[in-house]
């Protein structure tokens, strides 16, 4: 009886959350969510409807979501597998970004644009600007995989882009110091020494206080197909001392399709999660990094002296707390529900806010989860 009640209790901590389902009837594909958080706890989330119409919703510090508000028509917007728009908050203007570039299988070819642009909204999402390009060169950022962050005026992106002497992909930034508004020139901020970087994979990026990006994508260096990090300051044309994160190697001649996920705590510590092989990598710093289970796709955020990483494994979301105090101790990975492509924002309280996807035939929801 006693072993009975054990089990009962082990399969009730295991046992996955209550998701809220966002949106309900606005469409039959909501994709790729992602959040930013601004300084009082306000959260943004922007998602593709229908994969042709980017959406944006609010949520107020200790409130609820807003109706989702349209920020454009886009039916060649880059979807899927981390593509789609990033939108991070500018003070109180929020910044969406997206790429003109959608695969058509049957043409097999890439369709739209092939660029880089931003939209802002000065007043929550109810107007929005004309969009900029961001990317120099008409068509290079097809690819369709790009980072966006923001801190105060200062705005920087980064995207994989095909511009060089030699063929293969290279990551290239440009920054805003007015919210947006405008873009200086674009530039090639990190090459690989084997000539390319992983083509497919997402990069991501933070903006630490003194206003620097702090970069996370992966490399292709010898056929090993490794996350690294670096610094870029808005004054400087290269990322500086790039280094991995990890401390084990990924021999791959394919691409993943799996970029990880970065964040950076009140000391500007950085957060990083990834995956190699099956499984997936935490670290703080880099270097000395620790398994935290078999997955894919993991995205991460800091909200006071904890950081919370969310991945996929199998079709279900699964998280896990991570200590910023340097302990060892394995941490509890918990099962949150069915779903994938998760993004993360930090709440109030050391809470957090996760949002993915979860697909049932044609259909594709919006699910939250608080923890």
């Amino acid at each position: 009886m006693l072993h009975r009640a054990l089990l009962l209790v082990a399969l009730s901590l295991a046992s996955s959350l209550t998701a809220q389902v966002l949106f309900e009837g606005l469409g039959a594909a909501l994709e790729q969510p992602q959040l930013a958080v601004r300084d009082d706890g306000a959260l943004a989330l922007v998602f593709v409807q229908d994969r042709r119409t980017i959406r944006i919703a609010v949520r107020p510090s200790g409130g609820d979501w807003g109706e989702p508000r349209k920020v454009c028509d886009a039916p060649d917007v880059a979807v899927g597998m981390r593509r789609g728009p990033r939108v991070a908050w500018s003070g109180d203007v929020l910044v969406v970004s997206m790429i003109e570039s959608r695969f058509d299988a049957k043409a097999r070819k890439a369709l739209g644009s092939g660029n880089l642009l931003v939209r802002r909204s000065a007043d929550g999402g109810r107007r929005w600007s004309k969009p900029v390009r961001v990317n120099g060169e008409d068509g290079s950022a097809r690819e369709g995989l790009h980072a966006l962050a923001a801190r105060g005026e200062h705005v920087a992106l980064i995207w994989l882009d095909p511009r060089g002497d030699t063929p293969g992909t290279r990551l290239f930034a440009a920054w805003s110091s007015d919210a947006g508004r405008s873009f200086g020139a674009d530039a090639a901020v990190h090459e690989s020494p084997s000539g390319s970087i992983c083509p497919c994979c997402h990069p991501s990026l933070c903006l630490d206080r003194d206003g620097r990006a702090v970069a996370l994508w992966r490399d292709a260096i010898e056929g090993d197909r490794d996350m690294f990090a670096g610094v870029l300051d808005p004054a400087g044309e290269r990322i500086t001392d790039p280094a991995p994160v990890g401390e084990g190697h990924w021999k791959l001649d394919a691409c993943p399709m799996d970029g990880g996920g970065l964040a950076l705590d009140s000391d500007d510590r950085l957060m990083s999660v990834w995956r190699r092989d099956d499984s997936v990598y935490w670290s703080l710093g880099r270097g000395n990094e620790r398994r935290l289970g078999r997955g894919s796709n993991p995205s991460v955020a800091v909200s006071g002296a904890t950081a919370l990483a969310v991945w996929q494994r199998d079709e279900s979301l699964v998280a896990s707390r991570l200590p910023l105090d340097g302990a060892s101790t394995a941490p509890e990975v918990r099962v949150l529900g069915a779903g994938g492509y998760a993004s993360i924002a930090a709440s109030s309280g050391g809470r957090f806010v996760v949002v993915g996807e979860r697909r049932d035939g044609d259909r594709c929801t919006l699910v939250a989860f608080e923890l």
